[in-house]
C-alpha cells in the first residue's frame, strides 16, 4: 500500500456537539489513544458547513471528510474513507 509523508498532512476530527468542553474531548481522545488533532466545532462552523454542504455533514456516523490544500481551497467531500481513496485524495491534493 501507498504511503503518505506525515509531515504533509495533518488530520484533524470537529466533534459536532457544539456543548463539548475542549477539556472533555482531549480526555476522549486521550482514552482512546486517537493520535490526531480534535476540536469542537463552534456554532458559527457548523451552521456554515450545513449551509455549504448540507446537513448530513453534522450527522457524526457520515464522518464527512474534506482534504483542505495549503492555500486553503477545498477538495471534495468525501464519504468513502477506504485507505486507498484517503491516500489517493492527499497525493492528489498536494501535487
Amino acid at each position: 500500500m501507498s504511503q503518505v509523508n506525515p509531515e504533509n498532512v495533518v488530520f484533524l476530527t470537529f466533534d459536532t456537539d457544539t456543548n463539548s468542553t475542549a477539556a472533555s474531548l482531549a480526555a476522549y481522545a486521550d482514552e482512546n489513544s486517537f493520535p490526531w488533532v480534535f476540536a469542537v466545532m463552534t456554532p458559527e462552523l457548523s451552521q456554515a458547513l450545513a449551509t455549504q454542504f448540507g446537513n448530513t455533514v453534522l450527522i457524526p456516523p457520515f464522518e464527512p471528510q474534506w482534504i483542505i490544500r495549503p492555500d486553503g481551497s477545498v477538495d471534495g467531500l468525501i464519504s468513502d474513507t477506504s485507505p486507498s481513496n484517503l491516500i489517493n485524495l492527499i497525493n492528489n491534493a498536494a501535487s
